[in-house]
């Protein structure tokens, strides 16, 4: 359960990044094209990678949906 808790924090951790210009200037196209071993949180990176860039105010509601998904898989709070 730790290695999904992890890989799920690093998810929502870097889509916010993202979304607030602060990560690096790799660090989206790695997200969006490594996959994850965890197939949760892998789902949440393909749902993240499809979203239309540059980012519209729908696709930024969809990347926060995203990164609270992933949040909740990181502290095991399912609700």
């Amino acid at each position: 359960m730790k290695g999904q808790q992890e890989k799920a924090a690093y998810a929502a951790r870097t889509i916010r990044t993202f979304l607030d210009e602060t990560c690096g200037p790799y660090e989206w196209d790695d997200f969006t094209s490594c996959s994850l071993r965890d197939p949760e949180v892998d789902s949440i990176r393909l749902r993240a990678s499809s979203v239309d860039l540059p980012v519209s105010a729908d696709g930024e509601r969809e990347l926060l949906a995203l990164a609270d998904e992933a949040d909740r898989l990181a502290t095991g709070n399912d609700g």
